[in-house]
């Protein structure tokens, strides 16, 4: 069940939401996504009454999804986020991801860009602008991009890739 704040913020977004939103996956030929996330730290109190949600993550633009082909998390120093030349007004039209020497293995395996029908999704406020999750099971995909890597996709989306 959504708070209120929730629920208005939804409505208020929805008819801003785009029709198509993307995921990127180092899975490739697939014609579904199940969903699969179970992170309670991205929950809403509401949300973390309940230990089995699963859930499905999308973006606004492929830039964005780009930076998810691979498995990773902040605690192995990568990072990635908007390009801003003034810290309180973030630019969502430019990223970067940072990513240790040590984990740029994980960049070069094969991705797909997957485009999704918006139907099903939604902002939860708190998180990154323009990212959107479901909760349903199974999510058809409309079609499919595959890159050789997932720096290849992130450079054809214009993610600027930075190895430190």
């Amino acid at each position: 069940m959504n708070t209120i704040l929730e629920t208005y913020l939804n409505k208020l977004t929805e008819s801003m939401k785009p029709k198509i939103l993307y995921h990127c996956s180092s899975k490739q030929n697939m014609k579904q996504l199940h969903s699969s996330y179970n992170l309670t730290n991205a929950l809403t109190p509401v949300e973390k009454t309940s230990s089995n949600i699963k859930w499905t993550y999308a973006a606004d633009t492929p830039k964005m999804a780009s930076a998810f082909g691979f498995q990773w998390n902040d605690r192995m120093g990568i990072k990635f986020g908007s390009i801003s030349n003034s810290p309180d007004k973030p630019d969502h039209k430019n990223y970067t991801l940072e990513i240790p020497k040590k984990h740029v293995h994980l960049i070069m395996k094969p991705c797909s860009m997957y485009t999704l029908d918006n139907s099903t999704f939604y902002i939860v406020p708190g998180n990154f602008k323009g990212e959107y999750r479901s909760q349903q099971k199974i999510i058809n995909i409309l079609s499919e991009k595959k890159f050789k890597s997932c720096k290849k996709c992130m450079e054809y989306y214009k993610v600027k890739v930075k190895v430190i």
